[in-house]
């Protein structure tokens, strides 16, 4: 049975807004389950649905979660989330061109992996 969350490890979030180059950070307890980070990311970002991407922080693997749609509801590019989110490609040396996707709206960036295969 799942812990409630009051009594999981608390982690840090960074949240990217549009047009900002620092993040705002928060504490949250550890979700545990895709229904719960939706609950809880959802709202942060201003959607209905999350999706999860992998990707490098401070040059080590993290989660970041973004709004399922955000793209295709023409929301606006997040340029610090993008840098984020290209940062593995660049380290393996892969081209960042104008047909390289982008992160749109507001991401939210997790350090702490809290994305499994049973989420």
């Amino acid at each position: 049975m799942p812990k409630a969350a009051k009594d999981r490890p608390h982690i840090k979030i960074f949240i990217y807004t549009v047009g900002a180059d620092i993040a705002d950070e928060m504490m949250i307890p550890k979700p545990e389950q895709y229904k719960e980070m939706n609950t809880v990311f959802a709202p942060l970002i201003g959607c209905k649905n999350i999706e999860h991407v992998s990707v490098l922080f401070n040059s080590r693997p993290a989660d970041m979660f973004v709004g399922d749609v955000s793209a295709l509801e023409g929301l606006p590019v997040n340029t610090a989330a993008t840098r984020i989110y290209w940062a593995h490609s660049r380290k393996l040396g892969l081209p960042i061109d104008a047909n390289t996707p982008r992160i749109h709206g507001t991401a939210i960036v997790s350090p702490t992996i809290i994305w499994t295969r049973k989420s």
